[in-house]
């Protein structure tokens, strides 16, 4: 049985302080929205929240057309979650087949792509890049 969003949230509540939980309910709930069945019956909500945690701790600073790149296998001693598979994290000004490009890349590399997570948000930074945790928006136009 897939992890519920229900689960995640209740996750969050009780493992983030007050003022961080509800930015960070939003976010996973954009970050997973369009995960596929497969990816939510493998993930437990723990796992989920480490996906969470690391996704909103990368993307907390970046400069103006800054691209950021990151790869790891998730452990319990070194990042305080561990998963099945290892991540890469991408953050980056959306572009036209950016995920056909990088996901052609990985494959090039001999490696093979389980799954993604591709959210596509507007983020509100201060002069110096941090992310401001007020308010998500989907790339559509859509208010989350």
């Amino acid at each position: 049985m897939p992890a519920s969003p229900t689960q995640l949230r209740q996750l969050i509540d009780r493992k983030l302080p007050d003022g961080e939980a509800p930015f960070a309910r939003q976010f996973a709930a954009l970050l997973f929205e369009k995960a596929p069945r497969e990816l939510r019956e493998e993930l437990t909500p723990d796992i989920q929240l480490g996906i969470t945690l690391s996704a909103l701790e990368f993307i907390g600073k970046r400069a103006p057309d800054e691209v950021l790149a990151r790869a790891y296998s998730p452990s319990l001693e070194t990042h305080g979650w561990e998963a099945p598979y290892s991540a890469l994290e991408i953050c980056l000004t959306d572009r036209p087949f950016i995920v056909d490009s990088v996901r052609a890349a990985i494959s090039r590399s001999g490696f093979h792509l389980h799954h993604y997570l591709h959210p596509i948000l507007h983020v509100d930074r201060d002069a110096g890049g941090r992310l401001r945790k007020k308010g998500l928006d989907r790339k559509d136009g859509g208010t989350a």
